[in-house]
């Protein structure tokens, strides 16, 4: 991914409030996503923990790689759920 200049402190805190927000909800419940952050090691980040990232000013990098982990998430439930799957089909063609 493509350098970009860090986020002021304020967008920083709100960002980072976001990302522990769907931590949360990707099953990182009760303080677990401070092992994500500090502990996991991101290839996609270049083999590195998200806070080393985010301490290098990466934070966009490091909220684009847990949106990609909740669209993949999302994904995989989609498609263990045919139902869902059909109606989506069914709109897409209405």
């Amino acid at each position: 991914m493509a350098t970009t200049e860090p986020l002021d402190d304020l967008e920083a805190h709100r960002l980072a409030t976001r990302i522990n927000d769907l931590l949360a909800k990707m099953g990182y419940p009760d303080g677990k996503g401070t092992e994500w952050w500090m502990y996991e090691v991101h290839d996609e980040l270049g083999g590195i923990t998200a806070l080393q990232a985010w301490n290098r000013g990466r934070h966009r990098e490091v909220y684009a790689l847990v949106e990609s982990y909740v669209s993949k998430q999302y994904a995989d439930a989609l498609s263990a759920n045919p139902e869902v799957v059909r109606r989506l089909r069914k709109r897409a063609t209405s």
